[in-house]
């Protein structure tokens, strides 16, 4: 990622678990990794990265900074933050995103896309009950040298959306 692309992921439900392999390439900026923010914060879904970090699920949301070169495995489900091994309990609730979550940025509360993300995406899972909705890892396209992922689950090509 260097700045501009966003990638689809859907519309996230509070009984799915989202897990991401990443490491930016700067530290300096604050940008999302994924997002989307409602207004209030009911169904906000978002991997902030400033310095005290802001990582939501629906209604709560867990504050720990991943402003740095590190590797970062984090996964998120309902009630429960996992941040390279180390878990953390925060309040249940039930939301349905209104809108779908982008990798590479985050849809705003009025629905504007913005772009910002920079470094790596390892891979990117959304799962419900154990179950993968969508498993993705980066690849190139070899016809038109297209960046994006190969999501294992419908096993086609995810193109970036802008």
């Amino acid at each position: 990622f260097d700045g501009t692309q966003l990638f689809d992921l859907g519309i996230v439900k509070s009984t799915y678990e989202l897990e991401v392999l990443f490491q930016r390439s700067e530290s300096k900026a604050t940008p999302y990794l994924y997002g989307i923010v409602t207004s209030p914060h009911t169904a906000s879904v978002t991997a902030y990265m400033s310095s005290g970090g802001s990582w939501r699920w629906g209604n709560a949301y867990k504050g720990i900074s991943t402003n740095n070169l590190n590797e970062w495995r984090v996964r998120m489900k309902n009630g429960n933050a996992l941040f390279n091994g180390t878990s953390s309990n925060f309040t249940k609730n039930t939301f349905t995103t209104p809108d779908t979550v982008v990798l590479g940025g985050y849809r705003s509360a009025s629905g504007s896309l913005i772009k910002g993300y920079k470094g790596k995406v390892f891979y990117i899972r959304i799962s419900e009950n154990g179950e993968y909705l969508k498993d993705w890892y980066p690849c190139k396209r070899l016809s038109d040298g297209v960046e994006g992922f190969w999501d294992s689950v419908s096993q086609t090509f995810i193109e970036p959306i802008s």
